[in-house]
């Protein structure tokens, strides 16, 4: 290798030790300005990722088998309405200029976990899925359990009928307009909304399970149990788009065990403010939109849960 070769690698180097100080300094730098024509750089960067590959696990048999179904179209579609990364100016300038080595990063999988909830709010409940019914039977089972007087009845459920009012009950025929079909319920949360459903009736303590249904059907204080939680999910839902859940992920395992441990806090919070407030359907929203429990979204305590 003659001098000047090495003289050029070792200036070579120096600029990437350099870049790397730079990049550590200025992550948030101005945006690339794009020209009209299509390059390599933006054929990477705006390349899709391939889910073939992921696998997510969890605790429950019948939820990872659910969460491990192709929902391609979906995280597709939920991908492009998240906010773009533009790259920036140095960025680019290195690449092209010193021939810095260009490869495509691996799938961050927090990013990747959030798609993949994000896409189940828009599957719809499928009547000729055994385990979309798992999901929807097993949640009515286990509210069934502790409302009926005879719980033995809690196993006859057929797919529509007013038995479905335990879950739903009739404030939420009278002011929500609803069907005995309780899969018309989830609309806005999709197929995420009914897993969250039945993770809670699965994970919640036996006693505080049945004290929450069992105010849920306290008339007049009555108040729609499965409303409740898809309007819950669906303030998740909001602040999963942001990177405020990312932390939580970490600590807890993942995404989904994040948000259905706050799941549980908040609906144990919302329990804990109607029966406090001798709250009525009337009280239904103001509940939802009070200070406290937006707070136990934004600074809820794990630990406590």
């Amino acid at each position: 290798m003659t001098s000047e070769e090495e003289k050029w690698r070792d200036e070579r180097t120096k600029v990437l030790d350099q870049w790397c100080e730079i990049e550590l300094k200025f992550r948030d730098a101005p945006p690339e300005v794009r020209n009209g024509t299509s390059t390599e750089e933006e054929t990477m960067e705006e390349k899709q990722p391939d889910w073939t590959e992921v696998h997510y696990e969890y605790n429950d048999p019948l939820v990872e088998r659910i969460i491990n179904e192709c929902y391609d179209q979906e995280k597709a579609l939920m991908l492009s309405s998240l906010p773009r990364r533009e790259s920036n100016t140095l960025n680019g300038f290195v690449r092209r200029c010193i021939c810095r080595p260009q490869q495509l990063p691996d799938c961050d999988p927090i990013k990747s976990e959030k798609i993949l909830l994000l896409a189940l709010t828009i599957v719809p409940y499928n009547d000729n899925s055994l385990d979309h019914w798992s999901l929807l039977f097993e949640f009515y089972r286990s509210v069934a359990a502790h409302a009926l007087e005879d719980s033995a009845l809690a196993s006859e459920c057929p797919r529509r009928g007013s038995h479905w009012q335990i879950c739903i009950d009739n404030p939420f025929i009278k002011y929500w307009n609803s069907s005995a079909d309780p899969t018309t319920d989830l609309r806005g949360t999709g197929l995420f909304g009914l897993i969250q459903l039945y993770s809670l009736t699965h994970n919640m303590q036996d006693n505080l399970m049945k004290t929450m249904i069992q105010l849920s059907r306290d008339e007049p204080h009555d108040f729609p149990f499965a409303v409740v939680g898809i309007n819950i999910t669906s303030l998740l839902v909001s602040k999963l788009k942001t990177e405020d859940m990312d932390e939580l992920s970490s600590s807890v395992g993942g995404l989904l065990r994040a948000m259905n441990i706050l799941y549980r806090g908040c609906f144990v919070d919302y329990c804990k403010q109607w029966k406090e407030n001798n709250c009525t359907i009337k009280d239904f929203q103001n509940v939802f939109n009070s200070q406290h429990l937006m707070n136990l979204v934004y600074f809820i305590e794990l630990t406590t849960i």
